[in-house]
């Protein structure tokens, strides 16, 4: 799975549609997630509903984060990336979009990214949530015309804009770099004579 997943939750459209839009190998990272979810304590739902809630909020999180919550929840780096994927997912759905937790369990498990096993461990991670995380979260909404007759909405979390700017940022100082080399007279062309 790369560094950055990326599923958008959108205001607008059904759960279904939000999951069915997600592209297979998300959909099965979520579930490797769910599995996990089954494994974990529901006494430590609450850190794990905390750590996924900061990770929407923050450009990154730290290297540590992953380990750290590995080692609490007694379970592999491996498998604490996945839960804290799919509790992230879930805090999204229910604060930004404000689902109801039932709601959201149904539509994940009709959409398969939950196996019937894993859905009432789900629905008490779904209860926490509403439970713990009572604060929205900022967005800004972006507009991007194209070039076709497809324009571009969509919706960036402070750190999502944070990252975007750095790439941008990144993107610029090579276009520049490229413009500078373009510029310079090669050898044995005419512009040295």
């Amino acid at each position: 799975m790369p560094d950055t997943l990326t599923f958008q939750v959108g205001s607008g459209g059904s759960l279904a549609d939000a999951f069915a839009d997600a592209p297979a190998a998300v959909r099965a990272f979520f579930r490797r997630g769910f599995n996990v979810l089954s494994k974990v304590s529901q006494e430590k739902f609450e850190q794990l509903v905390r750590i996924a809630a900061a990770s929407l909020e923050t450009s990154h999180l730290t290297p540590q984060v992953p380990g750290e919550l590995a080692s609490g929840l007694g379970i592999s780096e491996p498998e604490a990336i996945a839960l804290l994927a799919a509790a992230s997912m879930f805090v999204a759905m229910l604060t930004h979009r404000h689902e109801l937790p039932e709601a959201l369990v149904k539509a994940a498990e009709e959409a398969k990214v939950l196996e019937s096993a894993d859905v009432p461990a789900a629905a008490a991670l779904a209860q926490v949530i509403r439970g713990v995380v009572s604060v929205a979260v900022p967005v800004v909404v972006a507009y991007l015309k194209t070039d076709s007759s497809k324009d571009l909405w969509f919706q960036l979390t402070r750190g999502q804009l944070e990252r975007l700017i750095a790439q941008l940022e990144l993107a610029k100082r090579n276009l520049e770099a490229a413009e500078r080399w373009i510029e310079k007279p090669s050898r044995g062309s005419d512009k040295n004579v």
